[in-house]
C-alpha cells in the first residue's frame, strides 16, 4: 500500500519537502532563514551566515537569533577584528608597506589602546605590534607619517608596553606557537625591530623616548643574551645591533632628562669637595705671608688660597692646621681694606 503523497512534490523526502517549502515561501514574497539570498550577504557580517543587520531589520527579524543590538553597529566590530593576532601578523610581515602599518594601527576607529589592555598577557600578540612598528621605522614610515606616528608612540608610552620588552624576549625560546616564524629569526628579528623604534623615537620624541624607554634600556636588553636559556640559540649576534643605540640614548637623556639632585646628594658632594680642597697643598709658606695686606693683596683681582676649617673631625696633620688659620684671618684683614 502506497503512502498518500503529503506535499506538492514527489515522495515525502524531508530534503525535497523542505525545498518546496522554501520554494514557496519566496515565491509568495516572504523570506524565512535559509533563504536569504546571496546578494544579501555583508561582508562586515561573518560572524552571522544570515544576512547583514540591514537586511534583517528589512525583513521583520523574521529570522531566529537575529536581534541586533543598538550599541554594537557591525562596521565598529569589523574594524575591530581588524587587528586580531592574524592581522598583526600580517603587519609584521616583510611584505608590509609602511602605509598599510601606520592606517591600521593609527586609526581611531581600530582603538589600539584598548586592543594592548586586551593583550598585556598575550607575549607573542606584543612581540607582533614591536615587531610591525619597528619594521614600519625600518621602511623611513616615521618620517613619511611622522605624526601618526608619535600618535601610536604616545599610546604605546601610557600602556608601558616598553615594561614588557624583556618578558618578551624571555619567552620566545619557550614559546609553543607553530604560525610564527622560527626562533632563532624571531629574536633576531624582534631585536631589530627594538633597534629601528626605539632610535626612531629618540630622534622624533626624544623626551618622551627618554621616558618611556627608561636610561639602561638598551644595555638591559643586551644583558639578557648571556641566559642559558638564549645562548643555547647561537644567536647572541641578535643583541649586537643594540650597541648602536646606548649612545643615542644617553645623548638625548642628557640633554632632555633634568637632573634632579636631592639634598642630601648637595651634602655628600659639598662634604666631599671641602674634604679634597683641604687635603690640596698650598702655593706657598704661610710664614711668608705679610701680616697687613699689601698693595697687590688689595688692588689686584687674585682669588686667594683658602681652606675651609675642619668643624667635624680631625685635622690630617699640623701643619695643614697652621696652614688653613693663619690664610683665614689674613683674609679678613684683606676684606676690611
Amino acid at each position: 500500500m502506497e503512502n498518500p503523497s503529503r506535499g506538492g512534490g514527489r515522495g515525502t523526502t524531508g530534503a525535497y519537502r523542505g525545498g518546496s517549502t522554501r520554494g514557496k515561501q519566496a515565491g509568495s514574497g516572504r523570506l524565512l532563514l535559509g533563504a536569504i539570498p546571496k546578494n544579501h550577504e555583508s561582508s562586515t557580517t561573518g560572524k552571522w551566515r544570515g544576512s547583514s543587520s540591514t537586511a534583517v531589520h528589512q525583513h521583520g527579524n523574521r529570522g531566529r537569533g537575529f536581534h541586533v543590538p543598538n550599541s554594537m553597529p557591525h562596521q565598529r566590530q569589523g574594524s575591530h577584528r581588524r587587528l586580531d593576532f592574524e592581522y598583526i601578523m600580517r603587519l609584521a610581515s616583510d611584505n608590509a608597506q609602511p602605509s598599510e602599518v601606520i592606517r591600521c594601527l593609527g586609526d581611531p576607529e581600530n582603538d589600539l589602546a584598548l586592543q594592548l589592555q586586551e593583550n598585556l598577557s598575550n607575549v607573542e600578540y606584543l612581540e607582533l605590534i614591536i615587531v610591525a612598528l619597528g619594521g614600519f621605522c625600518k621602511k623611513n614610515g616615521a618620517s613619511q607619517f611622522t605624526e601618526s606616528f608619535v600618535t601610536v608612540v604616545k599610546i604605546l608610552a601610557a600602556q608601558k608596553i616598553f615594561t614588557y620588552l624583556i618578558p618578551i624576549i624571555i619567552n620566545i625560546p619557550v614559546s609553543r606557537a607553530r604560525n610564527l616564524p622560527p626562533k632563532e629569526e624571531r629574536l633576531k628579528r624582534l631585536t631589530t625591530a627594538i633597534f629601528h623604534l626605539a632610535t626612531e623615537m629618540l630622534v622624533l620624541t626624544p623626551a618622551l623616548g627618554c621616558h618611556a624607554l627608561g636610561e639602561n634600556f638598551f644595555t638591559d636588553i643586551i644583558s639578557l643574551k648571556v641566559m642559558p636559556s638564549i645562548k643555547n640559540f647561537n644567536v647572541t649576534d641578535a643583541f649586537d645591533v643594540l650597541d648602536g643605540g646606548i649612545q643615542q640614548l644617553q645623548t638625548a637623556w642628557s640633554q632632555h632628562i633634568p637632573v634632579v639632585v636631592s639634598k642630601d646628594e648637595r651634602r655628600i658632594r659639598r662634604e666631599k669637595y671641602l674634604e679634597e680642597l683641604i687635603l690640596q697643598d698650598p702655593p706657598n709658606d704661610f710664614r711668608t705671608l705679610n701680616v697687613m695686606p699689601n698693595w697687590e693683596d688689595v688692588c689686584l683681582d687674585v682669588e686667594p688660597f683658602l681652606r675651609p676649617s675642619i668643624v667635624k673631625g680631625k685635622y690630617p696633620d699640623i701643619a695643614t692646621y697652621l696652614d688653613i688659620q693663619p690664610r683665614q684671618k689674613s683674609d679678613t684683614i684683606k676684606c676690611m681694606f
